[in-house]
């Protein structure tokens, strides 16, 4: 029986080769921070989180003009991070989204940190659009989801 596991090459969510950077068209270019290491001296774990935040809200915003109305808004429904390499202090890094999937009220992101060409970390984002009177999801709207399909194949 073939072994369908995800791989960095073959992800739950397409076929993106996320540990290339030749995969992305966005990114933001992050500092590391002495207040980011842990007690071996590598950056945390969390400053990886941070890091795609960063880039991913700024992806939202700037690249798919996010919704953000009073009755709709974007919420963060799953991140997984898979760690390729570890970061010392000091230095910058490169993080870097797209869009790897589109469902009907969400939008899967595909996302990495990379310190030059090395792709140091790699993952996926669902956000969900939701309507903020129900607390449930909603679909994407015709224009957002235009904006967001011209991003999948970039």
């Amino acid at each position: 029986m073939p072994d369908f596991s995800p791989t960095p090459q073959r992800g739950w969510y397409g076929s993106f080769d996320l540990t290339r950077r030749q995969t992305f068209s966005f990114f933001t270019e992050e500092s590391l921070r002495f207040g980011d290491l842990d007690h071996n001296g590598h950056v945390n774990n969390v400053a990886f989180t941070i890091f795609f935040e960063n880039s991913r809200v700024r992806f939202l915003t700037e690249l798919l003009s996010l919704p953000r109305t009073q009755s709709a808004g974007f919420v963060l429904a799953h991140l997984s991070i898979d760690y390729r390499a570890q970061l010392y202090y000091p230095g910058n890094v490169s993080a870097a989204t797209r869009v790897v999937e589109l469902r009907n009220s969400s939008i899967v992101l595909g996302q990495a940190i990379f310190r030059g060409e090395e792709c140091v970390a790699h993952g996926h984002a669902i956000m969900v659009v939701i309507d903020k009177a129900t607390k449930r999801g909603t679909p994407l709207t015709p224009e957002l989801r235009a904006t967001a399909e011209a991003r999948l194949k970039s």
